[in-house]
């Protein structure tokens, strides 16, 4: 082989090599540190809650009502996400606040007296989930996480109605927070160069009947920040006296994260 053949095929050699080496984008997937990642949240809900009617005239309650088969062409939708993590070479700790405010429409039944009718109905609910993780598998392009927590809701709830047989509003509203205790998984992987897709999921027990969560995050990083973008679900079925919420906000969002 000449010197000429022996440059290019040094050549090819390198540029097959490039992406491979290249695909982390200069930096590896799981790394010690600090990340902090605002983001903002289009959620919309479905489901069904039991709730106390209260009076629109004198604030007494009486009577159960509960709403169900949510109109979410009517919503008006608005979240707020902060997220923020420690690494170290296995093991991580993560704090993640959610706020959601969802209005829209709705069918309500209040007792059994009344028969069903329109109303606009809004939850306003915050969620805290403190967790802590350890990397179980990974390379510089992957990471396999598994970790455990707790997950705190402070949901309320209300649903405002008025038909020709009520002479005045009635009000269906509750407030409630409860804890559950948390285990999942999450998955981060480097497809090429800058880019980076997360996916998560995990399930709650404790006072809640059933919760569960799930999200999928693609991002591209540049140096210490990174573009976000995916879609969240988180489902929750907790019932009470005079309390019930069978709820799923689902929706886009979209953020930055910082790295440190």
């Amino acid at each position: 082989m000449g010197g000429n053949e022996r440059r290019t095929a040094a050549l090819l050699c390198l540029l097959l090599a490039g992406p491979v080496h290249g695909a982390g984008g200069g930096s590896p997937v799981w790394h010690p540190g600090w990340t902090l990642a605002p983001y903002g949240w289009l959620a919309g809900f479905d489901g069904d809650f039991a709730l106390t009617r209260r009076s629109a005239q004198d604030g007494t309650t009486s009577g159960v009502g509960r709403a169900a088969g949510l109109a979410l062409e009517e919503a008006e939708k608005l979240g707020f996400m902060t997220y923020a993590e420690w690494r170290g070479e296995r093991w991580m700790a993560s704090m993640d606040v959610v706020w959601a405010r969802v209005s829209q429409g709705a069918a309500l039944t209040l007792g059994s007296l009344l028969p069903s009718s329109g109303l606009e109905a809004s939850v306003d609910a915050t969620v805290y989930q403190a967790s802590a993780g350890y990397r179980l598998a990974g390379t510089d392009r992957t990471a396999v996480v598994a970790y455990m927590g707790l997950r705190h809701y402070d949901v309320d709830v209300e649903a405002r109605a008025s038909t020709e047989l009520l002479q005045s509003a009635a009000v269906a509203a509750g407030s409630r927070g409860w804890t559950d205790v948390v285990g999942g998984i999450r998955l981060s992987y480097a497809p090429a160069g800058n880019w980076r897709v997360t996916l998560v999921a995990d399930a709650g027990a404790g006072e809640s009947d059933t919760s569960w969560q799930a999200f999928a995050l693609v991002g591209y990083r540049y140096a210490g920040i990174s573009l976000q973008a995916g879609y969240r679900v988180m489902e929750v079925d907790y019932e009470t006296a005079g309390f019930g919420a069978d709820l799923r906000l689902t929706g886009p969002m979209a953020g930055l994260a910082f790295h440190f």
